[in-house]
Parts: C-alpha cells; sequence; structure tokens
C-alpha cells in the first residue's frame, strides 16, 4: 500500500469522523434546546382546581414541540396545555373554549397520539372532546384504558367521559369502567367523590351504570348515591 493510498484513507477516516461528531453535536441541541425552552414537565390537571396554564408557559411548551419535531411526550404536553379547561367543561356538559379552540387542540393530540401511542393521556383528551363534540367517546376512551389502566391521575376525568353518553352501554367499555371504580373503591378511597362527581353529571344509563357496580362493592356510597338519587326526583 503506497503513501498516497494511506494518505487519502486517513482523510476519509476523518472526515467521516468529523461528519459524525457533528451529527452527534445536532442531536445533542436537538434533544438539548426544546428542554431549555419548555417548563418544567407538565402534569396531567387531576381535579377541576389544578392550576390555569399560563398563555406564556403554554406558547414555551408549543414552541419546544415544533423544535423537537418527533417527539410525541412534547406534542402530547402541548396538547394538554392548549385543553387544559377540558375537565371542567366535560363537568358541566359544555365547552367554555371555542370550536376552534377545541379543533386546534384535537389536532395536536391526534399528532401525539400518532408519535406516542402509548400515551394514555393523549387518548383521554380526544375522548374528552368526542365527548363534548359528539356526545360519544368509546374508541380513543378504551386506548386511554389499555394503554393507562392503572394511571390515577387520569381516573377522575376518565369516568367522567366514561358515564358522559349511552356509549357506556358498550359491554367491552363496561367492563374497563367497573373495574376503575372497583380499584377506586378497594385501594384509592380518596378519589371516592370521584364516583359521585360521575354520577351526578351521568346521563340515565350512567347513573344505572354506577348504581349496579357501586352496590357490589361499597354498602356505604351506595346510600349515598341512593339520597342522591332521592334528593334529584
Amino acid at each position: 500500500m503506497d503513501t498516497l493510498t494511506t494518505h487519502r484513507r486517513q482523510k476519509l477516516l476523518h472526515a467521516a469522523l468529523f461528519a459524525f461528531a457533528g451529527l452527534l453535536a445536532l442531536q445533542s441541541i436537538w434533544i438539548t434546546l426544546p428542554e431549555l425552552i419548555r417548563t418544567s414537565p407538565l402534569a396531567f390537571p387531576r381535579e377541576t382546581q389544578s392550576s390555569p396554564i399560563s398563555s406564556s408557559e403554554g406558547n414555551r411548551i408549543g414552541w419546544a414541540a415544533e423544535l423537537a419535531l418527533v417527539r410525541g411526550d412534547l406534542w402530547a404536553e402541548d396538547a394538554i396545555a392548549q385543553s387544559s379547561e377540558l375537565i371542567r367543561d366535560v363537568e358541566l356538559r359544555k365547552a367554555g373554549q371555542s370550536a376552534g379552540q377545541v379543533q386546534a387542540g384535537r389536532s395536536t393530540a391526534e399528532k401525539a397520539a400518532m408519535l406516542s401511542p402509548h400515551d394514555a393521556r393523549v387518548w383521554l383528551l380526544l375522548a374528552s372532546m368526542d365527548c363534548l363534540l359528539h356526545g360519544g367517546a368509546s374508541g380513543a376512551l378504551k386506548m386511554s384504558y389499555y394503554t393507562g389502566s392503572n394511571e390515577i391521575v387520569l381516573m377522575p376525568l376518565r369516568l367522567l367521559v366514561a358515564t358522559c353518553s349511552d356509549e357506556i352501554n358498550d359491554a367491552e367499555l363496561q367492563n374497563l369502567v367497573a373495574r376503575e371504580i372497583r380499584f377506586i373503591i378497594t385501594r384509592e378511597q380518596n378519589l371516592k367523590p370521584v364516583i359521585l362527581a360521575a354520577y351526578q353529571n351521568a346521563p340515565a344509563t350512567g347513573k344505572r351504570f354506577i348504581e349496579t357496580v357501586v352496590g357490589d362493592l361499597d354498602s356505604g356510597l351506595a346510600a349515598t348515591i341512593r339520597g342522591i338519587k332521592d334528593r334529584n326526583k
């Protein structure tokens, strides 16, 4: 092997190493910059009293997602930020946000679901929007159960959405919701008020379903539900 050939190979190796180093540097910037722009990781709002997300905070979350391009976790946070009033909206059975805001949040949530189909938060957001806009949410709601059945933070909103329409008559959905109610009664009793809130906001079919499930598990809670039912007659 002559000296010229060796020199050329060394130059090609150096060029390849520099290119690889450049790619690593770009990847580091791509990973790090969105983390610097975003706020601290955004928690899924657990209850109606959750602190609202400011417009500046929401903008930073959106910029981070746009910059990261394909990071589903950031798109999920952007969807949460755009839909932070959904819990209150679902409880009131009407959208406090405009149709345009809801649709923008839905588009972001759909993108997040495509990039992170394992994220139960995104499916619950989509189900919540379907509940508000169309009065039904079984498909996305089932995905929320499949991908995060034991995520306690999702249970308050998920029960409200699950009982928002006559789709609770779906046998598969009934099994999923009954399991969640059982989990709350046996392991997360501090969330029992969530069951009462879902009962109070549910249509007749949802009320009957909750009465049946709770009656088999918790006589005290069942008595409270009967009291609510009697007062509303």
